[in-house]
Formats: C-alpha cells, structure tokens, sequence
C-alpha cells in the first residue's frame, strides 16, 4: 500500500514532487535521483552514451562523404587539418577523449579514401597551453596563429594543386 500511496501522491502532488527533487537534490546534487535509484541513472547515462558512442560516427562520415562529393562537383579542392585535442580534455573527460578519437579515425579513412591531404599540427601543439583557451577546447590567438601558419605552409608547398596559377 505504501508504493501505492507514493504513486498516487506523485501524480497528483506537485509539493511533493518538488519536494523529492529538492531532497534529491541536497543529497545526490541531482533531482533525478528524487524518483529513480542512482543505479537506475548511472545505466541510463550508460546506455545513452554506449547508443551514441556507436551511431554518430556513421552519421559523421557520410557528412563527410558529402561534404567530399559537393565539392568535387563543383571542383573546390579540400584541405583537412588533423583536428587537436588538448591534454587537459584527454585527461579530463574520458568519454569526450573516447568519442574524439573515434571521430578522429572516422576523418582519417574517408581522408585516405578520397585521397585527401590532411594537415598534421606540430606534436608539440598539443603540450602548450598557451595555445587552447580556459575549457581546453577553444584555440586562443597563438593557437590559431599555430594553425593558420601550418595550412599556409601547407598551402605554398603545393601550391601548385590548391592555388590559383597566374598568368
């Protein structure tokens, strides 16, 4: 009777649903423990992550396929940079670091694949911090001046296949 009892008040009371997610949220720092078990939470995130995880990199090649096919439809040359990846984020996010290197994997087949050149930064790009902003994620102005100096000298080594000849 009491599980009962609890249901009905849950669907008929928003003072005491409130006052669940309150309580939850005092104990665990999150209001969905207020009607669901940690466990039962941390197998959901799971799951979602684990479906996501598997499905997006399919979806992200074949952006890439046609962003590649556009392209070459209307003869614009590509040039892929080897996306960075700071050492902050690989330590701290686990998961991000996990799905950043699958994607990574992703970009370097449809690259082979099409025979596309990719830009590889520096090794040292990664270590210096001055180069990635606060999250670890964003490039500060040094980091983009990195960047931008190695596709243009990418760029003049072969110039003859992405710059336009003069006359």
């Amino acid at each position: 009777w009491y599980f009962r009892l609890n249901d009905f008040i849950a669907r008929h009371s928003v003072f005491y649903v409130t006052l669940r997610e309150k309580i939850a949220l005092l104990l665990y720092g999150n209001p969905r423990y207020a009607f669901d078990s940690p466990r039962q939470i941390q197998q959901q995130e799971l799951s979602t992550h684990g479906n996501w995880f598997w499905h997006y990199p399919d979806h992200y090649r074949k952006n890439l396929e046609t962003l590649v096919k556009t392209a070459s439809q209307h003869q614009i040359k590509l040039v892929f940079i080897d996306p960075p990846l700071s050492i902050r984020r690989r330590r701290e996010r686990p998961l991000y670091r996990k799905a950043f290197f699958r994607l990574r994997e992703v970009l370097e087949g449809v690259v082979s694949e099409y025979r596309l050149p990719l830009v590889k930064l520096a090794p040292d790009f990664f270590r210096t911090k001055e180069n990635f902003s606060e999250d670890g994620l964003h490039f500060t102005d040094e980091g983009n001046l990195v960047i931008a100096t190695e596709v243009s000298e990418f760029l003049l080594q072969h110039q003859q296949d992405y710059l336009p000849q003069t006359i």
